[in-house]
């Protein structure tokens, strides 16, 4: 039988989750509304948002492990699933060489290192298999296996805007007094993304008002009190 605590403390749980990403979604996309955008020839040391063309840079391309792909970066994520259909995560991996940005104005290197990254656009393969380490099917089609595989790679010619510290000609995670600053890395124009973020708190918002309310509501008609606040 359900009790009244397992609909209150998921709620809550749910709730407190949701005003938590509310948040940081809304900090994320007041930092890129406060950020104008500026040039790469005329960018100065510091805080920076700029918008370009993906370029490989002096390293060339690398290629993704287990697709063999060639690219500037890319994101592997590997799952395995059981018997009872629980999810485990295996790995969770970002490349980390460096690429070049080109606005026409000029070009930068972008240190993707810990970077917030915006992966919509961006090519996506995913795959099963029976290893950790099974390769992608040469002809596209998933194949068999308790391990799924997502892939996500960003190639030369994606248009991107990138929001970091600005130092030495390169873009990376901010540092020093600037530590607290964004470090975004998107194929989602600066534009799009701040509606993207609007949107997304907004919509946060209402799933944790809504579970806030469903708690709170399920908690007084247990304790009989939701008569006494409807009368007053």
């Amino acid at each position: 039988m359900m009790t009244a605590g397992d609909i209150i403390i998921p709620g809550t749980i749910a709730s407190a989750a949701s005003f938590i990403g509310m948040i940081f979604t809304y900090i994320t996309g007041r930092s890129v509304r406060d950020l104008p955008l500026s040039t790469i020839r005329a960018a100065a040391q510091g805080p920076v948002a700029l918008s370009g063309i993906a370029k490989p840079g002096k390293e060339g391309t690398i290629k993704a492990r287990l697709t063999d792909k060639a690219c500037l970066y890319y994101h592997l994520r590997i799952t395995k699933e059981s018997i009872d259909n629980d999810t485990t995560e295996i790995e969770d991996f970002n490349s980390t060489q460096s690429f070049l940005l080109d606005d026409e104005t000029g070009q930068c290197t972008v240190s993707p290192k810990n970077a917030n990254f915006f992966r919509q656009g961006m090519n996506i393969t995913t795959w099963r298999g029976s290893k950790p380490d099974t390769q992608a099917p040469e002809d596209g089609h998933s194949s068999w296996g308790n391990y799924l595989f997502t892939e996500t790679s960003l190639v030369s010619g994606t248009p991107l805007y990138v929001q970091g510290d600005f130092m030495d000609n390169t873009v990376a995670k901010p540092k020093g007094k600037h530590n607290n600053g964004a470090f975004i890395i998107s194929t989602v124009s600066r534009k799009k993304l701040i509606k993207k973020e609007l949107g997304t708190s907004i919509m946060l918002f209402t799933i944790g008002l809504a579970a806030a309310l469903i708690s709170v509501g399920t908690y007084l008609v247990c304790h009989g009190n939701l008569s006494f606040v409807l009368a007053h």
